[in-house]
């Protein structure tokens, strides 16, 4: 099986255990649903690209910036910071309102950040959009993997791997 397949495999995992997270008799909060699967998504793209990441919950960011949902580590080195929404929040920065507005202007601080709430996966640099913002073509928390069945040029393709390849030199690492 190819990488580009791997990782297609990697985000329809992610998108069943949203779904099956999120399909229970009882609730937890939304956003906190997609940690465990987004951890077992961001491992499933780096084995596929052969790569050794860990993702490093709720670290603290200098001068009062907050902590992001996840510091990302390649190779034991900081590729950058990603932000989990909860599912229908989506990772279009102007649609943001309230706390998740505030976030935004503060995370902009942070060189490199993708957002998603599992559906929209975006990429930011330094508070502005790299490239367009990637829709799955279902819902993830409803649909689970047939979420993500179109071929795609995906999330994968346009903030994860991006995301790690930050410690390969493709764009500025984070100071």
């Amino acid at each position: 099986m190819t990488g580009k397949n791997l990782m297609h495999k990697a985000l329809q995992a992610f998108a069943d255990a949203v779904k099956a997270k999120m399909g229970q008799i009882t609730s937890g909060e939304q956003e906190d649903q997609m940690r465990g699967p987004f951890e077992n998504f961001m491992a499933g793209v780096a084995d596929a690209l052969g790569w050794k990441v860990v993702c490093t919950g709720e670290t603290s960011l200098p001068n009062r910036l907050g902590r992001p949902d996840y510091a990302v580590h390649l190779n034991q080195l900081l590729a950058g910071y990603v932000e989990l929404k909860a599912p229908g929040v989506g990772a279009d920065a102007k649609r943001f309102k309230g706390r998740d507005r505030e976030q935004f202007q503060r995370f902009s601080a942070i060189p490199n950040i993708p957002y998603t709430d599992g559906n929209e996966w975006a990429l930011y640099r330094d508070g502005k959009p790299v490239d367009r913002i990637v829709r799955l073509s279902g819902d993830v928390a409803a649909d689970g993997a047939k979420a993500a069945t179109r071929p795609l040029r995906t999330a994968t393709e346009s903030c994860a791997v991006r995301e790690m390849q930050l410690a390969q030199g493709l764009f500025p690492p984070i100071e």
